[in-house]
């Protein structure tokens, strides 16, 4: 590696980003009030989607090339601002390696029936099922607690 300052730059970045998405969903245990889940379906095909563009940077990186290792900085500062921008920066393919899956929920809430995009791990809801969502930005949310005592 001819550039290596550069490179551990790049891979701490990694590390630090994926330990701070994990956090933020694994933390987002607030006390919410509990919904009814209406209707559900899975959403976790729509990960591929945002793994594609992760995965294609791989394909061509010369670590030894300051324009390569400048390039694929560029393309992940560019994906990062595009999903960021879009409230997609969640759904990304480090979640579906932790298990999470991305379900379309229908619920009730206060008598209204609400749509969300939800991230949830281990055990899914099912119709009827009552549970907690934590919204994490205006698209996505957390399904926290499955069948709240309270």
């Amino acid at each position: 590696m001819s550039h290596p300052i550069l490179v551990w730059t790049g891979i701490v970045i990694s590390i630090i980003s994926c330990i701070i998405i994990y956090s933020a969903i694994d933390n987002a245990k607030l006390a919410v009030p509990p919904v009814k889940v209406v209707a559900i379906s899975n959403k976790s095909s729509d990960l591929l989607n945002y793994s594609i563009p992760y995965m294609v940077s791989f394909f061509a990186l010369d670590l030894n090339s300051i324009n390569s290792l400048l390039s694929f900085a560029f393309f992940m500062l560019v994906l990062f601002l595009l999903t960021l921008k879009t409230h997609n920066i969640f759904v990304n393919p480090i979640l579906a390696l932790l298990g999470y899956s991305l379900l379309h929920v229908v619920y009730e809430k206060d008598g209204e029936t609400n749509q969300k995009s939800c991230l949830v791990k281990g055990t899914r809801p099912k119709k009827n099922d009552i549970c907690r969502i934590v919204d994490l930005s205006d698209n996505i949310s957390v399904i926290s607690e499955l069948n709240p005592l309270v």
